[in-house]
């Protein structure tokens, strides 16, 4: 008989390990966080916020920010 393999849900997404889902379960947290204290319709936050990323994403080998 097959092994049945355990997927984990985070956000409507599946992943196959544990440790993946909570990497994922983590940026999602950070997204909602920086969601919720940032005034989107405030366009020089969102600018800077966008910056930041940018940056992160130029001077880090991993892509989990928060």
């Amino acid at each position: 008989m097959d092994k049945e393999v355990k997927k984990h849900m985070v956000g409507g997404y599946e992943f196959n390990t544990k440790e993946d889902a909570q990497l994922a379960k983590d940026e999602l947290n950070a997204i909602k966080y920086v969601s919720a204290k940032t005034n989107t319709k405030d366009p020089k936050q969102v600018y800077n916020l966008y910056n930041k990323i940018l940056f992160d994403m130029e001077n880090t080998t991993s892509y989990h920010f928060f």
